[in-house]
């Protein structure tokens, strides 16, 4: 058998944070999520965890351009 002739061609698909973080939720959970987020928030940045947090959302708001831009 060919198992290069089986493979269905590769679609390109508008992903977005929001779409990335929904299927972590779908696998993982919610709690899993909030847990993984409060943790690197306490690790990464203990003294000023609210300004980290604002930069961090900063950075969600890029990247989700970035892929949106790479896909269009």
């Amino acid at each position: 058998e060919d198992k290069i002739s089986e493979r269905r061609p590769l679609q390109r698909t508008k992903l977005t944070c929001k779409d990335l973080a929904k299927t972590y939720i779908e696998k993982k959970g919610i709690y899993e999520l909030f847990h993984f987020l409060t943790t690197r928030l306490v690790i990464d940045m203990p003294v000023q965890p609210l300004d980290y947090l604002i930069d961090m959302v900063g950075e969600i708001g890029r990247r989700e351009v970035e892929i949106y831009s790479a896909f269009n």
